[in-house]
């Protein structure tokens, strides 16, 4: 058996996230979203008839949205369920880029409220999606390039009411709070500005004691205006702006915003009108850029090979990415789970040489490397979509008897370590968020499989000391090859053992999780760009075992990306079916 860096339980990291949205994170978010939606209600009577009843009123229709796609039960106000309705049409049509039926002057991808992945086919966690991604996606903007543009009071009315909103034992902006605590750790900050940097500022201009009347002030909403101005712009691009310098502009509120993270932002700097020419833009970045911004010499010359480093000025913006990761120190790198992931790529897409062994050292080796990595790239852009910026263009068998059977380790100890470290910093991170499950009767699956994202950071980390000894050239023990043997995640451990009770007449035997995934991490035009794992290939190399040459076999991930329609988005099970067919 040959196990490779690349097989940590990616289907143990999927259900993780599954029982931490469906377990703490939905229900979380229904409870403050109706209460600030009854908060603000409670304002439309103080604020009738003044200039800012219609935004008070529009404030409550954004959030209804937001209760009926939690609770598609919830009871809407009657003089709010026309608008309510048109939008949520909209959104469950999940058609393309069109403008909001609620908000007119805002263009939105509506294919992007389909869900996918692990959301599909469970109903609690389909309307979670859905009411992220609008949460997310909205943008309220406080400055635009159009000089006709006007500002909007409806962030404001918003943010007041999470602040003066109360739950049962605790304030909503508690609560909210704890939910963006807890995607900032997974995924990474949000990118635009939000509850908290609007209550900064309306500290400031309007005082710590404003009610919604206070709002009514002029000469107060243009203080805050100027006082906008020294937010920063976001760094990815979601609403379709002309021109990438015109995100400049682009500042403004999200209740939820999507998150910045580091290889959105490399793909962001890799298209136009970064790169590309009017007349030739590059409208769609590929997987390849961030492997060859995170170093890899394989995926460039894949990128020249393709042709898709062949636009104007992407050579010279490839050295800037490459130049920002460089300097990124280890705090920033395992800052959020996210980053963590990415960090555990740079020892495996390095270039080898001594003291790897010479396997490891061959050109071919630099594409297994490369293949691995994006396979798990994909991966996990599969399971944080949901949370992630979308880059936007302008426009096995068991021991046997008689002894553990030979196996080996890719003998890159410092990326197992990683991946053990990683690990371990979830379970970590959830316990200091106060997620632990352990007296949460409420969580029974949550519990379990934080134990068991702490047990695999255990094996991991067993598998980074084989691998140490394999590059010191210290034998092998029999403990080490039972190690190896040995299922690395719960998963796999119940289907081997349901597989060996069958074959005694006892019970069926339960299949793994298919492995094939799909996911959106890009958009140009009309197009979509889709990436995706296929089945695992197998893998032969040629080890030393014993002081002996000998060929091992283990698996390998397989990765595709292509350009898709976005009315044509494609669900992991529609996938499946593809690469199954012909």
């Amino acid at each position: 058996m040959y196990k490779s860096s690349a097989a940590s339980d990616v289907y143990k990291r999927q259900e993780l996230l599954r029982a931490l949205e469906k377990e703490e994170l939905s229900p979380r978010l229904l409870s403050v979203t109706q209460a600030v939606l009854d908060e603000i209600l409670s304002y439309l009577p103080l604020v009738e008839g003044s200039p800012l009843e219609e935004e008070t009123r529009l404030a409550a229709a954004y959030m209804s949205v937001a209760l009926k796609l939690l609770d598609p039960g919830a009871e809407i106000d009657p003089l709010l369920k026309g608008d309510v309705n048109k939008q949520l049409d909209q959104i469950m049509e999940g058609g393309g880029i069109d403008e909001s039926t609620m908000f007119p002057e805002f263009q939105d991808d509506y294919s992007a409220y389909i869900p996918t992945g692990h959301y599909a086919g469970d109903e609690v966690l389909e309307n979670y999606f859905r009411a992220m991604t609008w949460f997310g996606r909205v943008h309220f903007k406080i400055r635009d390039a159009d000089s006709d543009f006007v500002p909007s009071r409806v962030p404001l009315i918003i943010t007041l009411a999470l602040r003066h909103a109360q739950l049962e034992d605790r304030s909503a902006a508690e609560e909210w709070a704890d939910v963006n605590d807890v995607v900032n750790f997974l995924v990474g900050s949000s990118d635009d500005a939000g509850p908290v940097e609007y209550s900064t500022m309306m500290d400031q201009v309007y005082g710590e004691m404003a009610t919604v009347v206070s709002l009514l002030d002029d000469y107060l909403w243009r203080n805050f205006l100027v006082l906008s101005q020294s937010l920063p712009p976001p760094k990815i691009n979601t609403t379709f702006v002309d021109s990438l310098q015109d995100l400049e502009m682009e500042v403004g509120w999200r209740f939820l915003g999507q998150r910045f993270n580091t290889d959105s932002y490399v793909m962001q700097n890799l298209v136009f009108d970064h790169v590309g020419t009017p007349e030739r833009p590059r409208l769609l970045p590929s997987g390849l850029d961030v492997m060859a911004a995170l170093g890899s010499s394989a995926a460039l010359d894949a990128l020249d090979e393709s042709g898709e480093s062949n636009y104007a000025n992407y050579h010279e913006q490839l050295r800037e990415m490459t130049s920002a990761l460089k300097n990124l120190d280890e705090p920033e790198w395992l800052s959020t789970a996210s980053n963590a992931w990415l960090y555990t790529f740079l020892p495996q897409l390095d270039a080898k040489s001594d003291p790897y062994p010479g396997y490891m050292q061959v050109p071919a080796w630099a594409h297994k490397d490369l293949n691995s990595a994006l396979g798990s790239w994909a991966e996990f852009k599969h399971d944080t979509i949901l949370y992630s910026k979308m880059p936007e263009t302008a426009a096995g068998g068991g021991t046997p008897s008689g002894g553990p059977a030979p196996g080996y380790v890719e003998a890159n100890p410092l990326v197992f370590y990683r991946l053990s470290y990683l690990s371990q910093a979830v379970v970590d991170g959830f316990s200091l968020r106060g997620i632990q499950g352990a007296d949460d009767t409420q969580a029974p699956v949550l519990l379990s499989l934080l134990a068991d994202m702490q047990n695999l950071g255990d094996r991991l980390f067993e598998l980074g000391d084989i691998a140490s000894k394999e590059i010191q050239g210290i034998p092998l023990e029999e403990h080490d090859f039972l190690t190896i043997q040995r299922p690395l995640g719960a998963i796999e451990e119940r289907a081997l053992y349901s597989q060996s009770i069958s074959q005694h007449g006892v019970g069926k035997p339960l299949k793994m999780p298919p492995v094939p995934v799909i996911s959106a991490v890009a958009g140009g035009g009309e197009s979509i760009l889709q990436v995706g794992t296929g089945l695992v290939d197998r893998i032969y190399v040629i080890v030393p075992i014993k002081g002996e040459l000998q060929i091992a076999q283990g698996g390998v991930f397989s990765y595709y990306e292509f350009p898709q329609a976005r009315e044509d988005r494609l669900t992991d099970r529609n996938w499946q079916l593809l690469l199954a067919s012909d």
